[in-house]
């Protein structure tokens, strides 16, 4: 039967009918989660299932006595009282343990003993939900040529733990870096480089071979502010970046076959950027670890596509550990340039000199330009062209990008572009640049079931001040690192009274900052600006990433000291007390917080649910001692318990892409 469940899911193919009784004989022989339960009960009693505001009264819950009071003018609390042994008579004949009970109108379902027995017995760890999607998904996304600051982080912290949670509802997931090696900071870059005698930096040349990787990088960043300034004070040198922005995107192939100065120069900024990079994806923990990293995630016909490629930096067919699945970089969509040539044959763009664009007033959202007045791209033409790209080649229902919120606009003229473009009509039969027809209509058909979809995220900042790498001013991430780890280092100094200073002491200050600024920056709704405040971030009580590093090490600590004292007995549930079933009843809910995380996008849900769970398990641990238990029976169950939440939460702080520690 539970293959029978799984082809369902994987195909669709089967009826509601045939899913809630297969769900009602797998549930004879299996424990069904909370989502297979409300599929069930909601077959019979098609009402508004939700998760009731306390774990105190259950995993279900029902207002529906409000509406059928409102239809018989009764009062809700006797209709609540009537559904009540309705409801439990059901779930008796379908062999669902659960209690219903009423408070006042509302009607719960709450896990009874045999429920929780064997889900306490239960060593899995892992949960188990169908995977119907799949998911183009883009995230971190830096511009090359300058150096990572804080804004980066966000990105590729709420990427990552993303991706680890899709990785539980998704039968794919394609990771791509959309990487910014194109536009006209490439242009005021190129031309810093070049003319470095004119930018008075103190140093003449950058050495390319010979030059440490993190000094190239702060010697680029150097050049692209002082360029900046430059052209504030010359105005005759913006129409040369201008110049060289345009020379590269009209003559790239001839550039590179010739290996002008121009194109070593941007490969340069290109390789050693990436290379750069590298070193803040690791810390971040980022494609680590993936449920899916056996499958194969970019099809043999795409790679041949893609492959060797102007612009394609990086390709690999199965998910590779640490690595992006594909890093793309804006210079690759020049190839495809020409379409928006056809677009204004069309009539769905308008050439106005040497500019393009798309007139978006009816939509409210003005003009969409996507070549510049000085005639190059604009990265909404890139945008624009990507998806287009990336739903013809790669098999997936959904595209979906972390962007911060100031992109909003962009985002939702790209959008409403490309609804014009399918709605036109104009690729019916014309291929899209280099795609064969066959890819074009898959593109088309694959867009007009779902648009791209754009997360927003705030914008992250410290106390000190906003950023501008235009001004030079940004948060750098290494200094930022730094900043928390000497501050966790301290911490930890003065709690242990002991210098820290070893390999093994610098690597649990790195695994424990690295917690805790994940912590911070995902605990919070993506879409909120905040102020990252080391002081808090820092701290061993409250809603932080040292709390939940700190709650496995206790629970670590009592395994640690001690040893299971005689038989677990054949009903161990029976001596576990309230709050203890309270825990357990409370872990049976993450799998629908990963579904509902799925579905927005959000992971501060998953630390709002870890943040609650701690909190009710250092609220037991400070009344109970399970090293102080005199009965052994109960020892041995509490240290079984102890064990399963270790499980759980290492599991569950995995998804969020931080690792733990035995100890603080």
């Amino acid at each position: 039967m539970t293959l029978l469940i799984q082809i369902y899911h994987k195909n669709n193919l089967m009826s509601n009918i045939d899913k809630y009784l297969n769900l009602v004989l797998y549930s004879r022989m299996n424990q069904l989660n909370i989502e297979q339960i409300k599929d069930i009960i909601s077959q019979e009693f098609p009402w508004e299932w939700s998760m009731p505001p306390e774990i105190s009264k259950g995993i279900l819950t029902t207002n529906q006595a409000f509406i059928e009071a409102k239809k018989q003018s009764k009062n809700p609390a006797l209709i609540a009282s009537e559904l009540k042994d309705e409801i439990q008579n059901f779930l008796n004949e379908k062999y669902i343990d659960l209690d219903v009970s009423v408070i006042g109108p509302y009607i719960n379902l709450k896990p009874n003993d045999k429920y929780l027995k064997s889900f306490f017995l239960n060593k899995t760890t892992e949960i188990n939900l169908p995977k119907k999607e799949s998911t183009l998904l883009e995230f971190f996304s830096p511009n090359v040529g300058k150096r990572m600051h804080i804004g980066h982080m966000r990105g590729g912290n709420l990427g990552e733990a993303t991706r680890r949670i899709l990785s539980l509802t998704n039968d794919k997931i394609i990771t791509n870096n959309h990487l910014g090696d194109w536009g006209i900071q490439f242009g005021i870059l190129i031309w810093g480089v070049l003319n470095i005698d004119k930018l008075k930096l103190g140093w003449k040349k950058i050495d390319w071979e010979n030059d440490a990787n993190s000094d190239l990088i702060e010697k680029i960043n150097h050049i692209y502010v002082a360029t900046n300034e430059l052209m504030e004070n010359n105005e005759t040198i913006k129409p040369l970046t201008q110049k060289i922005t345009k020379l590269l995107e009209t003559n790239l192939e001839e550039e590179k076959n010739n290996q002008t100065d121009i194109y070593i120069v941007w490969e340069k900024i290109v390789s050693n950027s990436l290379l750069n990079y590298s070193t803040g994806e690791a810390y971040l923990n980022l494609n680590k670890e993936s449920a899916n990293d056996d499958n194969q995630v970019i099809s043999n016909n795409s790679i041949d596509k893609l492959d060797n490629k102007f612009g394609v930096w990086q390709l690999n067919n199965h998910h590779k550990d640490g690595q992006f699945d594909m890093v793309i970089g804006e210079s690759f969509y020049q190839h495809f340039l020409n379409e928006i040539d056809y677009w204004v044959e069309s009539g769905i763009a308008t050439r106005e000199s040497e500019s393009v664009y798309i007139d978006l007033e009816e939509q409210k959202l003005g003009r969409c330009y996507l070549i510049s007045s000085n005639g190059y791209s604009i990265y909404g033409a890139r945008d624009i062209i990507a998806r287009f790209i990336w739903a013809g080649l790669f098999d997936v229902d959904s595209l979906v990008t972390f962007a911060d919120n100031r992109q909003s606009h962009s985002f939702n003229q790209v959008f409403a572009v490309i609804q014009l473009i399918l709605d036109s009509g104009i690729y019916l039969s014309k291929p899209f640049g280099t795609l064969s027809q066959d890819e074009t209509n898959q593109s088309l058909t694959r867009l007009q079931n779902k648009l791209p979809i754009h997360n927003k995220y705030g914008f992250i900042s410290l106390p000190e001040g906003a950023m501008s790498s235009r001004r030079g001013t940004v948060i750098l991430l290494e200094d930022f690192i730094k900043e928390i780890e000497t501050a966790v280092k301290k911490s930890l100094e003065e709690k242990s009274k002991q210098p820290m200073r070893s390999i093994a002491a610098n690597q649990k200050i790195q695994k424990i900052s690295s917690a805790i600024i994940k912590w911070y920056d995902l605990a919070r709704d993506r879409e909120q600006d905040y102020i990252f405040d080391i002081s808090n971030a820092i701290k061993f009580e409250g809603n932080t990433g040292i709390y939940q590093l700190y709650t496995i090490a206790r629970l670590k600590n009592i395994i640690a000291k001690n040893e299971t004292t005689a038989q677990l007995v054949s009903n161990p549930i029976q001596l576990l007390n309230n709050s203890e079933k309270e825990i357990l009843t409370k872990m049976l809910t993450l799998e629908s917080t990963i579904l509902n995380i799925s579905k927005n996008y959000k992971p501060h849900h998953l630390c709002s649910y870890l943040f609650e769970l701690t909190s009710m398990i250092n609220s037991w641990y400070a009344k109970h001692s399970v090293a102080g238990e005199g009965d052994d029976n109960r020892k041995d169950a509490l240290l079984h318990f102890v064990t399963k939440i270790i499980n759980h939460l290492e599991y569950t702080i995995n998804l969020l892409g931080i690792e733990t520690v035995d100890e603080l």
